[in-house]
């Protein structure tokens, strides 16, 4: 059973929308929330100056989230979450890479992300326990399609926490370069 149920609220015009759909699968009861949310908003819940994640994409029951810059600078401070650059390593080596990231080829992702990987296979190759599938897995690359792409992929795997990075590379490159300049 899918059921979308549309609610409007009114903070202090223009209207806010968020969309709700709830899907009874299994008994269990999953709920998906595809939001936006103003600056006026995120005061009345009490995010102030926070970025709040919205889903950006829901494919076939799959429910990505999206991170920008602000949030993806507070999760590398976290060692518990784990931001994954899908671009080839030629590429990475080019450009450069956000640090703090581990580079894994989005062609790749499956075999390393999977069972085929073992958690000292992984330690070895990124210097980081292999994620477990509740682990909040942001995925990047060079402008954010691949970087969905992998999130679809890791989903499929098992993995529920998934995040995209819109802009990718080209937004950390863009953002850093900025805040160098006006310091």
């Amino acid at each position: 059973m899918l059921m979308k149920i549309l609610l409007r609220f009114d903070f202090n015009s223009p209207f806010e929308w968020w969309n709700i759909v709830l899907n009874n699968s299994n008994s269990e009861m999953f709920k998906t929330i595809f939001c936006s949310i103003r600056p006026k908003v995120r005061n009345i819940l009490g995010r102030t100056n926070k970025s709040w994640p919205n889903f950006a994409y829901s494919t076939n029951n799959k429910s990505i989230g999206k991170v920008d810059f602000n949030a993806v600078k507070r999760i590398l401070e976290t060692p518990d979450k784990l931001v994954i650059d899908v671009r080839t390593v030629k590429e990475v080596e080019e450009t450069g890479e956000i640090p703090g990231s581990i580079n894994i080829d989005m062609n790749l992702l499956t075999k390393i992300l999977g069972d085929s990987t073992s958690q000292l296979e992984f330690y070895a190759l990124f210097g980081r326990v292999k994620p477990s599938t509740s682990t909040q897995l942001i995925f990047s690359c060079r402008s954010g399609e691949r970087a969905r792409k992998s999130a679809e992929q890791a989903i499929d795997l098992g993995y529920t926490n998934v995040w995209v990075y819109e802009g990718s590379w080209i937004d950390w490159y863009q953002k850093t370069k900025e805040l160098n300049n006006n310091n």
